[in-house]
């Protein structure tokens, strides 16, 4: 949870100051998010979250009150606490005043309030349904947006509580702002991880789809006879996520390195993914019996042992640098995975990709 100072912070606005602290966050699944609180002019505080590649600025006294029931009292006294000297502390507590009496400006007292608010200015870039209440999107955008990697509503409260305490103390000049650069504030991208968030949107992306046709044969034919037919339904729902195309997706994204992302997955770059393996394996020169499709795969794990059937039906695996190219013939494609493939409409890469991620090494 670094505290910085930069100069494009204050470009976000005319209130807005070099200060925040950020945190990135990653859920079970391991897709990630992050979320900063900025520090204002004025003495507040903007937390802010990424959606779908668009920055939303909350006042911190909102997501609070949407978080836990609580006295102004208390709330001082946490972020008071994570402060030394009494002219620190004071100027805290000074700031938490300003922060809950913007909430109450806006009519927000309590935790109903707080939810149903974010739900009602939210609706439409969370694609709420109809029939959700705007306290129920509330939930939601708590849940799946603001500090994923924790369940409960009173450790995602206590986490503001801390990253204020190091913003304040940050701009009362207790603390020095962190460096971004450090190797402490970096992390590793595996290849696994990246395929697997990169799958998950897309699926997500499917879903969505699907459920836009469905909605859509209701509204045409409200009188339906086949609506409680599982089999018209389940019809409807394939032909739109057949259209998403996603082993096809995948094929692109292993073999350009770009990312074709509506979210951008969380990460800073969008290009440079993938190194292309021609020539590097000089070990493929002792294959060439084999009439191969090249499925090249960054692992971790290194593998030594070789699998060969017949000279034009055969997986050949070379280690080399923590780098592994999988041979994969057409024969022994259309043998191993060909009917599985062919009958779910999947490309024969993104079925391949799929058992090795769930090979258990």
């Amino acid at each position: 949870m670094p505290g910085m100072k930069r100069k494009a912070y204050s470009t976000r606005g005319p209130i807005y100051t070099h200060y925040a602290t950020a945190i990135r966050c990653s859920a079970n699944d391991e897709h990630t998010s992050t979320v900063r609180i900025h520090y204002t002019s004025n003495g507040s505080a903007r937390l802010v979250f990424v959606h779908r590649r668009k920055e939303y600025f909350v006042p911190a006294g909102i997501i609070l009150h949407a978080l836990a029931e609580f006295s102004d009292s208390v709330v001082q006294a946490i972020v008071a606490r994570g402060l030394s000297g009494l002219g620190a502390q004071v100027f805290a507590i000074e700031r938490i005043r300003i922060i809950l009496g913007e909430a109450a400006t806006f009519g927000i007292h309590n935790k109903v309030q707080a939810l149903a608010y974010l739900g009602e200015h939210l609706r439409a870039q969370l694609d709420a349904n109809p029939w959700e209440t705007n306290f129920d999107v509330g939930k939601r955008l708590i849940c799946e947006h603001i500090f994923i990697h924790l369940q409960s509503d009173e450790d995602k409260f206590n986490l503001v509580l801390l990253m204020m305490q190091k913003l304040y103390a940050l701009v009362a000049g207790q603390c020095s702002a962190d460096n971004p650069d450090s190797l402490m504030h970096h992390e590793i991208l595996l290849p696994g991880i990246l395929m697997q968030i990169f799958v998950r949107e897309k699926l997500q992306d499917a879903l969505h789809k699907a459920k836009i046709a469905l909605n859509r044969e209701f509204e045409e034919n409200p009188n339906h006879s086949s609506a409680d037919d599982g089999e018209w339904l389940s019809q409807v729902a394939i032909e739109a996520i057949t259209k998403t195309n996603i082993g096809r997706l995948a094929e692109y994204f292993l073999a350009t390195g770009n990312l074709s992302s509506r979210t951008g997955l969380g990460l800073t770059q969008t290009s440079g993914f993938t190194i292309v393996a021609d020539k590097l394996n000089y070990m493929v020169g002792k294959t060439s019996s084999c009439q191969n499709n090249v499925l090249s795969i960054n692992r971790c794990k290194s593998h030594s042992a070789s699998f060969s059937a017949d000279p034009t039906s055969c997986v050949t695996f070379h280690t080399f640098d923590q780098f592994t190219a999988v041979l994969i013939s057409q024969s022994f494609e259309q043998q191993l995975f060909g009917n599985y493939c062919q009958s779910h409409g999947a490309s024969y890469a993104l079925c391949i990709l799929l058992m090795v991620a769930h090979v258990d090494y």
